[in-house]
Parts: C-alpha cells; structure tokens; sequence
C-alpha cells in the first residue's frame, strides 16, 4: 500500500482525477518517471486542506494549483541550473526558418485541444518556470497577473518569459517537432501547393478540407475534395499580409469577413478592399459555374474597379461570432438543404448547420431580398 493510499480515503479523490494528475505532472515536470511520487504529494496535501475546497465542480483546477506548488518546489530541490535541449536566450540567432521570422499565434492558429496535444510533446523540453507558464497561459487561461503572482514574478518578468516560451516552442516546431506542427497547418508549405488540413468541410461533414496559399500573392483558396465545384473561400485580402500558411490564413479571412460583411449588409454598401471606394451591395453570388440555388443564397460587392466580394449565406453563418463559437464548440458539422420559410412576417432564407457528433443546431435566419439578418439560433 502506497503512502497516499494509507493517507487517503478511497471516496475523496476518483481513478479518473488521480490519472489525470499524473498526466498533469508528467507534462509539466517533463519526467514520467516521477510523476506518480509528484501526483502522490499533491494528493496528500489536498487531503489535508480538503477543507479549502469551497466548489466540488472545481475539483480538478484546484488539484492543479496545489501541484503546481508541489512542482515548483521539486524544480527547486532539481537545481535550475540544469542544461536544457532549448535555449530562451533571445540573442540566438534564428537563422532562415520562416516560423521564427513570422511568429505562429497559438490562441488564433490553433483550437484548445490541438494545442494542448502539441504542447504535450513540446513542454518536456522547455525549463520548468516557462513550462509552468505556457501551461497557465495557454491551457488553464488565467490571467498574467494571477500567473505572476503565483510563480513570484512581476507581470513585465512573465510577459518576457511567454515572448521566450514561445520562440522556443517554435525553435522546436521547425525541427524536432515539424512534422507534428505540420499535421496541424502550422508551418509554411513548399510553394502554392494544394494541402491537406485538419479541419472538417463545415458543409459535408464527410472531407477534410485542402487549402492552398500564394504567400507572394497573398491569395488563399479553400475547397473540399467532393461537395463543391468551387473552392469554399476563393480570397486575396491585405489581411493575409504577414501570413505564412493555410490554417493562420484561413482564420484571419474568416475574421475579416467577420468584420467586413455585416456592416455591409446593414449599410446597403462597403469600402472596397482594392481601391478605397464605396460599391453597392448586390444580392447573388456573380459566378456562373455554381448551381442557381447557391447563387441565389448569397451577395457580393462589385466595385467599378473590377474588384469582386462576394459571401453566401452559409458562409455568413460561419463568420458570425455565434457561428465561429458554434464551429469551435462542434469542429464535425454538415449544412442542411436552405430552407425557405416567414421568419416575423418577412420572407426569409435560413441556413442550419448540425453537428454530426452530437445534438445541436446552428440556424441563421436573412430576409429573402435584402439579407439582413432575422434570428440567430444555437440549440444543443
């Protein structure tokens, strides 16, 4: 019988809880090998200061902070003066990798769990103080001061810290994990190239989606391998200035598209994105390969400079903040038939997405000749 298994009832803490501390120890301390005597440690101090523990429903967060002590002082008595695989000194010289030139957005380019799988395999080789950052940053979200605070540092220490965490992070994903990063659209591809990414088709539900971007041009197309003749997002934006792959610029159309068409379906008209001048807005989308249905479900914005936006319904749906949360939340989704029906009294078109995994719907609801927005519903 263990020291903890003498200490503590079987009731307080489930198998479940216990292998996840383990897991949690074994990530932040990078050694496997000790994990079940840290996980043990934190487990009896949380059965001595069970009285703290206000909310059962945090059980999990608050077993994190007590090891979060436990591993503060195991790196400690380890000596912090051990030679590590990664440097976080900034003086070293990032040579021609592209990732270290344009630095990859972990809260933008990658949903939670991805990156928390990545940092997994990254974290082993990070010290220990800048592990425990990233972890509080990026996975337990908390805020920099609460992480300075509990680390013994000030907020400016923290932010140079994370600035730090994160060139190594990418020092790693340009070799020793590249392949990994790959996997998951971070990293910049060989040329335009068609790419296979990890993200589902949000109209079939069936294909991950391909993409491929022109970082000299600026120019990024999205398609699926069999639901449509047409890419997704056909799109060359000053927004994908900077940009370095396919995942990162898919993200940032999407926001720009956020940003840019509701206002322009309010307003009747928009600024275009080439010139500066104010189009008007139309409804229909102006390609004549699409079927009529998709072509009539969408409206563009033609300026007399030749350039073209143009956004279907569907894809309205998705660049909406309810529509991003409702992808995030549910990354396996399909698009139902368009439904035509009287939303308040006004002939409406109305786009509902799925989820092919669990119980939800996402609807939009435009009225049939303006598209102005209607409803906007989100039930699980």
């Amino acid at each position: 019988m263990s020291a903890v298994e003498q200490y503590l009832p079987d009731s307080l803490f489930t198998e479940s809880e216990r292998a996840w501390l383990v897991h949690y120890c074994a990530t932040v301390s990078g050694q496997p090998a000790q994990a079940e005597d840290l996980a043990q440690e934190t487990l009896v101090e949380a059965w001595r200061n069970q009285h703290k523990l206000v909310d059962q429903a945090g059980r999990l967060p608050w077993l994190a902070a007590i090891a979060r002590n436990v591993l503060k002082r195991w790196f400690r008595q380890q000596g912090r003066d051990q030679q590590h695989l990664v440097s976080l000194d900034e003086s070293d010289e990032p040579g021609e990798s592209p990732w270290l030139q344009s630095p990859v957005d972990f809260e933008h380019d990658l949903e939670r769990a991805e990156l928390i799988t990545l940092l997994d395999r990254a974290l082993a080789l990070l010290p220990a103080e800048t592990r425990l950052a990233l972890i509080a940053h990026y996975i337990e979200e908390l805020p920099q001061a609460e992480i300075a605070a509990k680390l013994g540092m000030t907020t400016g220490a923290l932010a140079v810290r994370l600035h730090r965490g994160k060139l190594a992070l990418q020092r790693l994903f340009a070799t020793d994990l590249r392949q990994d990063a790959l996997d998951y659209g971070l990293g910049v591809a060989s040329g335009a190239r068609w790419q296979a990414m990890p993200l589902w088709c949000p109209y079939c539900g069936r294909h991950r989606l391909r993409g491929r971007f022109d970082q000299e041009e600026g120019h990024l197309l999205i398609r699926c391998p069999s639901c449509l003749p047409m890419p997704i997002i056909d799109h060359a934006t000053p927004a994908l200035d900077g940009v370095t792959n396919c995942r990162a610029a898919l993200y940032r159309v999407l926001d720009w598209l956020g940003e840019y068409f509701p206002p322009a379906l309010q307003a009747g008209s928009a600024r275009c994105f080439r010139c500066g001048k104010f189009a008007p807005l139309r409804a229909g989308m102006p390609y004549e390969q699409l079927s009529t249905e998709l072509r009539e479900t969408g409206f563009h914005v033609a300026c007399s400079c030749q350039a073209q936006n143009n956004c279907s319904l569907s894809n309205l749906a998705l660049v909406l903040p309810e529509g991003r949360q409702f992808l995030k939340t549910h990354p396996r989704i399909r698009l139902l038939p368009l439904d035509e029906r009287e939303v308040d009294g006004v002939p409406a078109a109305v786009a509902t997405f799925v989820s092919l995994t669990e119980s939800a719907r996402f609807e939009v609801a435009a009225a049939r000749d303006s598209f102005g927005l209607l409803s906007i519903h989100t039930t699980s």
